[in-house]
């Protein structure tokens, strides 16, 4: 079966493709309780124990915190196989 290339969009389907853009491009603040009750709700219908859910003032700031964490998490390995070498020695 040959593949359908689509090239044009329908007016509806340009009116979705335009909300959606604006929403992915958005700098308004999001409503944390909202997302929140979605992201809890999500987990008890997926019988997942819940996480913490953290929020952050931005998406630079999230990575610099991942960034922080993993760094840590990184002097902890070399740390423990520091401190294990001088063990089997």
């Amino acid at each position: 079966m040959p593949k359908r290339i689509i090239t044009e969009l329908s007016d509806e389907q340009e009116a979705y493709k335009d909300k959606w853009r604006s929403i992915q491009v958005s700098t308004e603040s999001i409503e944390q309780e909202k997302v929140a009750a979605v992201i809890k709700a999500a987990y008890t219908v997926s019988n997942y124990p819940e996480s913490e859910i953290l929020f952050y003032s931005s998406p630079m700031t999230a990575i610099e915190k991942i960034l922080c964490i993993l760094l840590f998490l990184l002097k902890l390995y070399f740390l423990n196989c520091v401190i294990y070498s001088f063990l089997i020695i």
